[in-house]
């Protein structure tokens, strides 16, 4: 069932591309924008060990605008696949959904890293006695955070659907599902590290077309991970019915 909740994912994207790409339009300038101004530093302004601490605010700032394009996205995607609500240029705004997606998604993060942290603490611990491969270690950070954060990946498509549905009753639907949600959520950590791998370790491109590159992919990613979502949704609601 987890092959088949990923093939579908990927079906739906594929299917869909062309609306896909006009959905993903608020991110896209985002990014577009971001690389413009920073270059090859902009996604810098994402890693968890960012050093300037002088740029802070701006990086705050860059984080909150990309993450408030996200929700634009997300929001937008939940609303084609479950309400054919199609967009012209760029998708409707709904400002408060997105702003209640937004909030959610900030919370999840934290829940996500939260109930994931003692794996995260013991890859730490296993780096530091045993010779790791750095992607193996992201790759078993990945799937605890993935996975908390798809079984309560409901929420994001109640709120784009403007349906009440609290965190309690998101993990206890998607409950049934869980494995699934599992092998699902490891096989998009594995594109991850993939994506990590390949432009950091194999296929070494600095400067300003790497980070469009890596850029691209992330966009790839990003509705891969929307369109796994929105299938996990529909699953709940098989299992419901």
């Amino acid at each position: 069932m987890a092959w088949y909740f990923f093939v579908h994912s990927l079906k739906m994207l594929i299917r869909n591309l062309p609306t896909a790409v006009r959905i993903l339009l608020p991110l896209i300038c985002v990014d577009t924008l971001g690389l413009l101004i920073f270059g090859a530093n902009y996604l810098a302004l994402f890693d968890l060990d960012f050093q300037g601490h002088e740029l802070l605010e701006l990086r705050l700032f860059v984080e909150v605008l990309w993450l408030g394009a996200a929700s634009w996205v997300g929001i937008s995607w939940c609303r084609f696949v479950y309400l054919q609500e199609l967009p012209s240029v760029f998708p409707q705004f709904h400002g408060r959904l997105i702003l209640s997606y937004f909030t959610k998604s900030v919370l999840i993060i934290i829940m996500s890293f939260v109930a994931a942290l003692p794996v995260i603490v013991l890859t730490m611990l296993l780096s530091l006695y045993t010779e790791v491969a750095e992607e193996i270690m992201l790759f078993l950070i990945l799937v605890p955070v993935f996975w908390v954060s798809y079984r309560l990946s409901v929420i994001y498509v109640s709120v784009a659907l403007e349906e009440q549905t609290t965190f309690r009753s998101a993990w206890r639907k998607t409950r049934a599902i869980s494995s699934a949600i599992l092998g699902g959520t490891g096989v998009l950590s594995c594109l991850y590290v993939v994506e990590d791998m390949l432009f950091e370790n194999l296929f070494v491109v600095s400067g300003l077309p790497g980070a469009a590159i890596d850029t691209l992919l992330n966009w790839v990613l990003s509705m891969i991970g929307l369109s796994l979502m929105a299938t996990i949704y529909g699953a709940t609601l098989d299992k419901d019915g």
